[in-house]
């Protein structure tokens, strides 16, 4: 039972239902009544929209993330737990993990505490089979999901999502468009978001003539001596510039390049993706696009506050990222655009 039985049965829109049991002034008494009988009849006890009513309300969000290890996750974390402090909600946290098991454990848990809804952080919740994806969408028809950098379809998933195919497709084509032929694009899993900036990197080559892909998986993007030891079982790459899909894993390339003799920036130019704090400590600094993390998580409090006291919110918003130059590159990129 949840509120799409509520507006099917008592005639009203979602938006109304949502409104009455938010206690909004918007709806006329008669309105209210009816849907109030409605809710009665079927038993319905509001959960996520009750803050209104003072009916079920706990005022505290869940948050969802895979591990706090990675910086993006970490910052991520930070930036939600201070804005829903801010907008006077508590907040419980799960680390999940990658299996399957466990993130449908945290979200049941999540869920029994009677959380006002659950933020989801991270692209790897969403993969190309269905089925995995189920225990969020079967949430979704109770408690409002806020998903962070990734995107579901489901009328109550809200979807704050970083443009990461146009953020890699113009870099790409920027490289590209000043000289460079062999450039790598190393990647570290098929989530959502790497999807997306894999197919950005791909189109950009074919879009500018067929330039041929050097796209490498590695797996143990969080492990810099790992990376290492990758690239350095892969020989010397002909590489003249390098893209990573975090910044991780250009670091590990940038210290393959130092044990191969490879000059930075002046044989090959290393751009990583997030602007975390590992960009600033290495040397050269390191070149990134940002992600903007906190404007992810402000637009993501933003947007679920709006939820869950109007009842409408933007269902998707985009987030266009932007170059951070440093010492990792050594072209021109002033006033170009990534979005």
């Amino acid at each position: 039972m949840n509120i799409y039985d509520i507006s099917k049965k008592s005639g009203f829109s979602i938006a109304t239902v949502s409104r009455v049991i938010n206690g909004s002034t918007r709806v006329s008494a008669k309105t209210k009544n009816k849907v109030l009988q409605t809710m009665k009849e079927l038993g319905y006890t509001p959960n996520a929209f009750a803050r209104g009513l003072n009916l079920n309300t706990m005022k505290t969000i869940g948050i969802m993330c895979s591990s706090a290890a990675r910086p993006f996750f970490s910052s991520a974390i930070d930036y939600l737990e201070n804005g829903l402090r801010a907008s006077g909600y508590n907040s419980v946290l799960c680390c999940t993990g990658f299996e399957l098991e466990n993130r449908e454990q945290c979200l049941r848990l999540l869920l029994s505490k009677r959380v006002d809804a659950v933020m989801i952080v991270g692209s790897d919740y969403v993969t190309p089979q269905p089925e995995q994806m189920r225990y969020i969408l079967d949430a979704a028809n109770t408690t409002p999901i806020v998903l962070i950098n990734a995107y579901i379809e489901h009328p109550n998933i809200i979807c704050i999502q970083n443009n990461d195919y146009a953020s890699i497709y113009n870099t790409v084509r920027r490289l590209l468009a000043v000289g460079k032929r062999n450039v790598y694009y190393f990647y570290k899993s098929d989530s959502r978001s790497n999807n997306e900036k894999l197919r950005g990197y791909k189109t950009a080559l074919r879009d500018f003539g067929n330039v041929k892909s050097h796209a490498i998986l590695l797996k143990d993007a969080l492990d810099i001596p790992k990376t290492v030891e990758s690239l350095l079982a892969m020989g010397r790459l002909d590489a003249d510039a390098v893209v990573t899909s975090v910044d991780f894993l250009a670091i590990g390339f940038l210290k393959y390049a130092n044990k191969m003799g490879i000059r930075v920036p002046e044989d090959c130019n290393v751009i990583g993706y997030d602007n975390t704090f590992i960009a600033t400590c290495c040397e050269p600094e390191l070149t990134c696009i940002d992600s903007h993390v906190d404007t992810l998580c402000a637009t993501a409090v933003q947007s679920l506050m709006q939820l869950l006291e109007s009842g409408n919110a933007p269902k998707s918003i985009t987030i266009n990222g932007d170059l951070v130059i440093r010492g990792t590159t050594n072209i021109d990129f002033s006033g170009y655009q990534l979005s």
